[in-house]
């Protein structure tokens, strides 16, 4: 697909078939400021052969209803990327994200039990009650769609720590890399500390340390190593 085509997209989910045996899913944040949120990662990783979907949150609301008109709802993502996963007969899957996409990759790729995950930057909580005790009051107009509108979420949607101490199945690694000196950063990640199949990078960066990993070209093998 070429730029043009790219930004004329208005969909939530891109899908680039290679005729591969490996799976990367990414993904994407919010859209900080634009008119339309881009497809992460889309040119970082043009160049690794296999198959890829890009999905963005056209709601920016942490995927809590959907990605787009089409697919509105977490439970659509889910039984579309399970019916690619199963139809494609993948030998290793990877799922990543940065920061609201980092919470999806995790969400996601543990439900549907991919192998590799890669969280940057990940907020590990959107419920009203963590926010509150951490003083998180980022991204308050975006969150606040969620916790205002009449939809229930479990405690198990909006906290990734719930989630993953309720899922007693998944046996995805979770690599989260984020930066240690960046205090909200560091909180939603060290909440995970302890949990099966996390890992924590400590990273140099700010909140965009992949941004960071991009700019020293060291973001493309972090994901070929997934898929080697």
């Amino acid at each position: 697909m070429n730029s043009k085509k790219l930004k004329e997209n208005n969909q939530g989910i891109l899908e680039e078939n290679n005729k591969s045996k490996n799976l990367l899913v990414t993904f994407g944040g919010i859209n900080s400021g634009l008119s339309m949120p881009v497809f992460e990662f889309y040119n970082s990783i043009k160049e690794i052969h296999c198959d890829k979907i890009f999905i963005r949150d056209l709601f920016q609301a942490w995927y809590q209803f959907g990605c787009d008109l089409e697919f509105d709802s977490k439970q659509k993502i889910l039984e579309y990327l399970k019916s690619k996963i199963d139809y494609g007969n993948y030998e290793k899957i990877c799922f990543c994200g940065n920061s609201m996409g980092g919470f999806a990759s995790i969400y996601f790729g543990t439900i549907l039990n991919v192998k590799s995950i890669i969280a940057f930057s990940p907020q590990t909580f959107i419920n009203k009650f963590n926010r509150l005790i951490y003083f998180d009051f980022r991204w308050r107009k975006h969150i606040s769609k969620i916790h205002s509108s009449d939809k229930k979420f479990a405690k198990t949607n909006l906290d990734l720590k719930s989630h993953l101490k309720s899922s007693n199945n998944y046996f995805s690694d979770i690599d989260i890399y984020y930066d240690g000196s960046v205090r909200l950063d560091k909180i939603h990640a060290s909440r995970l500390k302890r949990i099966r199949g996390v890992r924590l990078i400590n990273l140099a960066g700010g909140h965009a340390v992949v941004k960071k990993l991009r700019d020293k070209n060291r973001l493309t093998p972090i994901f070929q190593s997934k898929l080697n």
